[in-house]
């Protein structure tokens, strides 16, 4: 339930590349492959692949500073998507 969740929440912010803003494109890249990074190594550290280090999951795991730094990243997010160009 989870990875899939991540999968359209990452695939979301990766569509809104295409939307008109100067750097945008670089911003959304970035914020998703730390996203993405994080979620895949917090999972390959549960199930042993990789050594424990301190990773949390994104909007799952309890760490203040990082939820909050995971919501401020998810609002520049919606604030691209907010204020797109849409050419049509």
């Amino acid at each position: 339930m989870l990875l899939p969740g991540h999968a359209a929440a990452q695939s979301f912010n990766m569509d809104l590349g295409h939307s008109g803003e100067p750097g945008a494109t670089g911003r959304l890249v970035q914020i998703t492959a730390l996203f993405t990074v994080h979620v895949f190594v917090n999972i390959a550290m549960t199930i042993g692949l990789v050594p424990i280090t301190g990773i949390p999951l994104p909007f799952i795991s309890y760490g203040g500073t990082f939820v909050l730094s995971c919501c401020l990243l998810q609002g520049l997010v919606q604030s691209v998507y907010r204020f797109r160009k849409d050419f049509a």
